[in-house]
């Protein structure tokens, strides 16, 4: 794990971490468990503390799911199924988050956001979610976002 921050500018705080894991079980990664993970992180706030800006980048690399092309000639996949199905390695890839705090008098602080702004989502995260008899129904391999970007808004009141 290498992680640090750094003021670019007075209260312009950027943060970087990145984690590299090896783990393996029977001679093969573990399945999930990506081996390189990142984030870069981007928080300003403004002199007087009301504003507080944050965005933030998460970085997945690839991750090894279960192989189905050992399987293929018995149980045939989906002539639709992504390339990581039949390659047992998933995609990397990047997600984008961001939210806006505004501090009102001492107790209440409203804030707006928003998640996964690259709107990645993973292909066919069930696969043959409509037949859960198939023997190749898998419903374990979500290794990313399944739904699409999201908002939200909300008031924190602090009692003191």
């Amino acid at each position: 794990l290498l992680s640090g921050s750094y003021y670019i500018v007075p209260r312009l705080e950027v943060r970087a971490t990145y984690k590299f894991t090896d783990a393996f079980a029977n001679g093969l990664q573990r399945q999930l468990v990506p081996k390189h993970r990142g984030l870069l992180n981007l928080h300003y706030e403004t002199f007087d503390k009301v504003w507080n800006f944050n965005a933030v980048t998460h970085y997945i690399g690839a991750q090894r799911i279960t192989d189905l092309n050992s399987v293929a000639n018995t149980y045939p996949l989906p002539p639709d199924a992504p390339d990581y199905r039949r390659s047992g390695i998933t995609p990397a890839y990047f997600t984008v988050g961001a939210q806006v705090n505004k501090l009102i008098g001492k107790h209440l602080e409203v804030y707006i956001g928003g998640e996964n702004l690259t709107n990645y989502r993973q292909a066919q995260p069930i696969l043959y979610a409509n037949d859960p008899t198939n023997p190749l129904f898998d419903a374990a391999t979500i290794f990313a976002p399944v739904a699409g970007s999201a908002g939200y808004i909300g008031i924190k009141y602090r009692i003191d």
